[in-house]
């Protein structure tokens, strides 16, 4: 089912992974299997989200870190980014300039002001993967960053807020590292996304929607397309007449249509990754450090 590069090749090689799709798909779980392949090969891993709450922490048995990166395994950590804290140290490190922050730009006041800002969130969150990956003292950073990444919609408000701020009219620092960001964004050899969605048809109809504007309007190009939960059974003959096995009958059936249709769509973005998992059915967590390896072992399907 692989075209292009291999899941393997992609880890080994960039040093910033987006994982996007519907919400409910399983990509935090892909998220983190990835980054456990990665450090398995001997890479260092930071995981990254920018959610209400902590959702990597507890498939690592951990409480919550918050804006902290903290150790979740050999080689890999894991951080929950939020806005106030992206834009505290971008302030602070990347400009140089702490004692503004701690004298002015701290005060409350100050802060809901930057809050209302359209785009400065987004913009900060980009800016804080850029400096982790490409800006920061080299024996801090790490060799791949995978960023669970919000669901489709806000995915692409996201990656569209460097052209907003640069059409923007604005001037000075922002604009210039704005600049810097898209620049570091549109290294396709550093930086791709990967899109993972279900063999379910309406899911699948939205992937078939959606690839076509991410190449068109991210500067983090489409590297790879990851289908979560296979149906097992559609590997094997499924024989009966059960309830459970008309079932399992149907659901095969339409899963081989709706992936079909995501083969012939994938055909317009030659080079990239096309991955199958099979359904594991209710996973536990914390995970074991070893998941990555049944977990992402690719499901083959009938030609």
């Amino acid at each position: 089912m692989t075209q292009g590069a291999s899941l393997a090749q992609l880890l080994a090689s960039r040093k910033l992974i987006f994982v996007t799709g519907k919400g409910g798909i399983g990509k935090t779980l892909v998220s983190v299997a990835m980054a456990q392949a990665a450090a398995a090969a001997g890479r260092s891993v930071l995981l990254v989200e920018s959610s209400s709450r902590d959702q990597i922490t507890p498939l690592f048995g951990l409480p919550p870190v918050g804006h902290n990166e903290t150790e979740a395994a050999p080689k890999i950590s894991c951080i929950n980014l939020n806005s106030a804290g992206n834009f505290r140290e971008y302030v602070s490190k990347y400009l140089g300039q702490k004692k503004l922050f701690d004298t002015v730009l701290s005060h409350r006041v100050v802060q809901s002001f930057f809050n209302t800002v359209p785009g400065l969130a987004e913009a900060m969150m980009l800016g804080r993967l850029f400096y982790t990956c490409d800006v920061r003292d080299l024996d801090q950073r790490p060799d791949l960053v995978i960023c669970d990444s919000p669901a489709s919609g806000h995915f692409l408000s996201l990656m569209t807020t460097p052209d907003a701020i640069l059409s923007s009219g604005l001037a000075g620092p922002m604009l210039r590292d704005t600049q810097k960001v898209r620049d570091f964004l549109l290294r396709k050899a550093d930086v791709g996304v990967i899109y993972v969605c279900t063999p379910e048809p309406l899911v699948v109809s939205e992937a078939i929607d959606f690839l076509p504007v991410i190449q068109a309007k991210s500067p983090a190009a489409l590297c790879g397309v990851i289908v979560n939960r296979i149906p097992g059974a559609m590997v094997g003959e499924i024989t009966g007449n059960s309830q459970l096995q008309s079932f399992l009958r149907e659901r095969s059936d339409k899963s081989t249509v709706a992936l079909k249709m995501l083969q012939g769509s994938i055909k317009q973005f030659p080079g990239i990754m096309f991955h199958g998992l099979r359904d594991l059915g209710f996973v536990d967590d914390p995970l074991p450090p070893d998941f990555h390896e049944t977990f992402l072992t690719e499901e083959t399907l009938p030609q």
